[in-house]
């Protein structure tokens, strides 16, 4: 079963089983699926993990999270014979958030994070370090759907329990985490000034953890947060200092992350050859990341604007061919994007889609699409519904 369409209504088939308790007919399911796609083992992988998380044969869970997400990063000293039977539970669940994470499973790991949370509430169960990075998980989770405000208020929480617990020396790597996430969430909703000053905390502290993956992540988001504020040249720099890292640390992901971002650059100042070209290093370098459906559905996402920005310049059929070549990008996006759960950019997508058929006087076609838009956002807020 190699189409993406059969695969994922498989797998829908396969986790609304598991919703509804039928858990005997699951791993029969779960055998059938053949696929050499590497995403698509990893999603088998991580309903594997489900499904003994649920059936609380956590043996075999930590069998199968453990490819997806390093279990003993959560808390270096657990055993789990510490540990009564809901503290275990928060805490795999906890790990299943992340595993879901891995394989751009959003709202999958929203539902788990909020679950974990919720044990954490009650009373007698005391694991301040699994709470934190649960907050952590559920404020990138809020990012990829768009709410921005309950995300930090999710990372402010977790700062506060590292500051009440004294655990702020302790989880260094955390609180550099908290730093970045709130960075990035307070650049999405406009406030550039908070999001500087966190980015810049983030980036110390990464440096001084000797972390150089994240201190190449932090100098892309200050890049980014420089570009929303209009100031191109601190972008590129910061662009480029991040693409140093990852060329010399050999991170084909960071690579590809800031190739995108400088053809995004190059387009806004109207240099359309130079973000051809960035585009084009762009996907080069995707060949080694075609699993990565998130990044690799951004690039093309970026592409399709060119495109289209191509086609203001253009008049009669060249005008009509760039708007062509621009849908044609998006759907190349679509097709990476729709597996995921990143309501965020799924709903960015379908709109430029729409504008797109809009420009091209199809009206019917536009239509559908401003409502899948309408559908990506109502998904989101229902995952919100549900925390």
């Amino acid at each position: 079963m190699s189409e993406p369409e059969d695969f994922e209504r498989t797998l829908r088939r396969i986790r609304h089983l598991l919703g509804e308790g039928q858990e005997e007919m699951v791993l029969e399911q779960l055998d059938a699926l053949q696929t050499d796609d590497p995403q698509q083992q990893q999603e088998i992988t991580y309903a594997r993990a489900e499904y003994y998380t649920r059936k609380e044969q956590w043996e075999k869970a930590v069998q199968y999270l453990e490819p997806l997400y390093t279990t003993r990063t959560n808390e270096v000293d657990w055993n789990d014979a510490d540990h009564t039977e809901r503290e275990r539970r928060a805490y795999y669940l906890l790990w299943l958030g992340n595993a879901a994470v891995n394989v751009s499973r959003y709202q999958d790991a929203s539902e788990h994070f909020t679950q974990c949370l919720k044990i954490l509430e009650k009373r007698r169960v005391h694991l301040p370090t699994v709470r934190i990075k649960a907050l952590c998980g559920q404020g990138m989770t809020c990012i990829m759907f768009g709410f921005y405000a309950v995300a930090i208020q999710n990372y402010q929480e977790a700062l506060s329990v590292c500051t009440k617990e004294k655990l702020l020396e302790r989880l260094r790597d955390d609180v550099a985490d908290i730093y970045y996430g709130l960075s990035d969430a307070y650049r999405l909703l406009g406030d550039f000034d908070s999001a500087y000053t966190c980015g810049k905390t983030a980036l110390q502290m990464y440096r001084d953890l000797h972390d150089r993956y994240m201190e190449c992540r932090v100098q892309n988001l200050l890049g980014r947060i420089a570009f929303s504020l209009g100031e191109h040249r601190t972008a590129a720099d910061d662009y480029m200092e991040s693409l140093s890292i990852a060329t010399l640390d050999n991170l084909p992901g960071m690579q590809l992350i800031n190739f995108i971002a400088m053809a995004d650059l190059r387009l806004a100042e109207n240099r359309l050859d130079e973000a051809h070209r960035y585009c084009e290093r762009a996907q080069e370098a995707s060949i080694q990341k075609q699993d990565d459906h998130q990044i690799c559905g951004m690039m093309y996402i970026v592409a399709g604007k060119i495109a289209k920005a191509e086609a203001k310049q253009a008049q009669g059929q060249e005008r009509c061919f760039q708007l062509q070549e621009a849908l044609a990008a998006y759907q190349k996006a679509e097709a990476h994007l729709t597996q995921t759960q990143a309501a965020a950019h799924l709903s960015e997508l379908y709109g430029r889609m729409a504008e797109t058929y809009e420009a091209l006087e199809k009206p019917a076609e536009a239509l559908a699409h401003w409502k899948l838009a309408f559908d990506a956002v109502a998904t989101a807020k229902g995952a919100a519904a549900y925390r």
